[in-house]
Formats: structure tokens, sequence, C-alpha cells
């Protein structure tokens, strides 16, 4: 039976404040997800949505994607067939953007459509948490992998839009879904991106793909208990000097989830990145050395081509030329280049 993902970021808000991570979490989130091995959805079972996608705009009316087109991702699925149970094994969910959580309902969590605006009466705004859960209603998936990086603020003094759902009576095999359900923040709080090598990152997305890379695998096999885990115990470190509130993820049987299965030849302790460092004006032979996030000297590597390679697993390095005054502090989160 087929995955299924739902891949959605926004970045343009001409009515609030535009946000800079969204659309590129989306796409590291939508390369993992489609990469064989780990996630392995194919490109045809991929409803992906970004505001990238759309011509910018200055006036929020106009901005896109609106909240129709948001909840078109999750129609796509259903196929003009509301209680269409059995679609496949798993459907996973990313969404970044400005979010919001209803002011009585503590674990829901809304998606801000592009139109939104701070001079408006009302918030266009879509509870995904309400489409996940219609899905375990009606036993589309098995598996629901939900991750959210958005802010849950409790802005709106009253409860959110939640639509007028079909009343499907629920299936009978619907109490079996196993549910991940992973938000950046907690109720009512907000989450927050930064700079990573340059780039603006949500830090709870950053937090997450680090962790499907690195976290522990028993026999082999990455759970949603071991993803949890992860994030709990680095997210402060990926987070730097940013104030941040504690994740929040849960759901039912969320640490049975095996997210995927490493090849046994692939431990989660082999180099995951490739940090090239180009060396202007260096001769071959130089040398460039890699100190990790202790300072503590990792690798010396020879200069070729005024370039030096390395292979390293994320998290904080300085690397130098020595004998000068060449040197770089960075993150690695990706496959990186510095110019030293």
């Amino acid at each position: 039976m087929p995955d299924h993902a739902v891949v959605i970021g926004i970045n343009s808000y001409p009515g609030m404040r535009n946000l800079l991570g969204p659309c590129q979490d989306a796409e590291e989130f939508l390369k993992w997800v489609t990469r064989p091995g780990p996630g392995g959805v194919e490109p045809g079972n991929v409803h992906k949505l970004l505001s990238t996608d759309f011509p910018p705009e200055t006036d929020f009316r106009d901005a896109q994607p609106v909240c129709d087109q948001i909840i078109n991702m999750f129609e796509e699925i259903l196929d003009g067939n509301p209680v269409k149970h059995d679609i496949g094994n798993r459907l996973y969910v990313f969404v970044a953007g400005h979010g919001m959580s209803d002011v009585n309902r503590p674990e829901s969590a809304a998606l801000i459509a592009a139109n939104a605006s701070t001079h408006s009466i009302s918030v266009p705004h879509v509870v995904v948490t309400d489409y996940v859960h219609y899905f375990r209603r009606i036993y589309a998936f098995k598996e629901i992998i939900l991750v959210m990086d958005c802010c849950l603020d409790a802005v709106v003094q009253r409860p959110l839009d939640v639509k007028s759902f079909l009343q499907a009576p629920p299936h009978p095999k619907a109490s079996q879904v196993k549910m991940f359900l992973a938000k950046a923040t907690v109720w009512s709080k907000r989450s927050y991106e930064k700079e990573f090598n340059g780039v603006v990152r949500g830090i709870f997305s950053v937090a997450l793909m680090e962790a499907l890379a690195n976290a522990p695998a028993k026999e082999n096999r990455v759970t949603g208990k071991a993803v949890k885990e992860y994030i709990d115990q680095n997210i402060k470190r990926i987070a730097g000097n940013q104030t941040i509130e504690d994740p929040t993820i849960n759901g039912r049987k969320y640490d049975e989830i095996i997210f995927y299965q490493r090849p046994a030849e692939a431990p989660h302790t082999d180099p995951l990145f490739t940090l090239t460092v180009k060396v202007s004006g260096a001769v071959d032979g130089a040398e460039v050395t890699l100190f990790d996030g202790n300072l503590v000297l990792a690798e010396t590597k020879p200069v070729t081509n005024r370039t030096a390679v390395f292979h390293v697993t994320p998290g904080m390095y300085k690397v130098e030329l020595p004998g000068t005054d060449r040197k770089s502090l960075l993150e690695i989160v990706g496959d990186h280049e510095e110019i030293l």
C-alpha cells in the first residue's frame, strides 16, 4: 500500500511578518521523505504547496496559498471519496509557517494562510490537527506522522474554525492507527527560526532532520521514541542562544512507529554530510585542520586544487589554516561549503 505525504511551507505573509525558514524546511523534509529507503514516498503521492511557488504579493488579499488551497492538499488524497479507507500504510504531514492554537483545545494546531493580516478582524487558517484526526477516524492510513513547525499562540478568543467534516462513523480499525504528532512548541507559545550557516531555518525542523539522520537505531530501526528522545536531548544545543520552549511530541503508540530501517552496514555514527573548505591562494600540500565542538582536533586534510573535503556528522566545528589567522566557526546541518 503506497505512502502519501502532504508538505506545506509558507514564508510570505504580506499582512503579517514574513518568515524565512518554512519553505526551505519543507524542501528539506521533502528530500528526506521521497528518498528511497528513509521516506520512500513516490513523487506522484506527494502533495506539495509552497508560498515560493506563487508570485510575490504586497497586498495580503492577493497572497497565496489560501485556506482552500491548503485544504485541497488533503482532499487530493481522498480523490473524491470522503470515507475512503485503506489508502496507504503511512501519511506524512509536514507544515511550516505562522500558526496558532484553539483557546479551548490545547491539543489543536492550525496553519495560518498567507492572506492573513493583523489589520483584519478574522484570521484565515486551517486546523491541520483536525484533518489528520479525520484521516484516523476513517482509517485512511495505518500510521500518521504529523510535523508542525509553527507557533501555537492562542490569540483568537473563540474556538478555531472547525470545518463541518462529514460525520462518517469511525472505522472499526480507527483505534489501531498509530500517530506521531510533533509540534515545535507547547500550547499558547511560539516557535523560532534562526540562521544556520547563512540560511534561515526553523529550529524545530533542523532538530527533526538531525534526529532522522542521527537518532540511535535499535536493530537498525529508527523509531518514533528514538526520534523524540534525540530532539528532546539536542534541541537546546541546536537553538544556541535562542530561548525556546520544549517541543510537544506525542500520539497513540508513537514510540512504536518505525521511521525507517538503516542498512546494517551504515550505522548512525557514519559520516553524513560533506564539508568542502575552499582555501584561496593555498598551494597543494597545505593542510586544513578540523576541530569538533569541544575544540578537540578531529581531522587534518591536505589541500588539493585549493580545496579540502571533510565528511562530518551534524554539529559545531572549527576549521582553520595553520600558521595563519584564517579560521571559521560553523554549525553543520547539511552539506556545506566554507571559504577560508
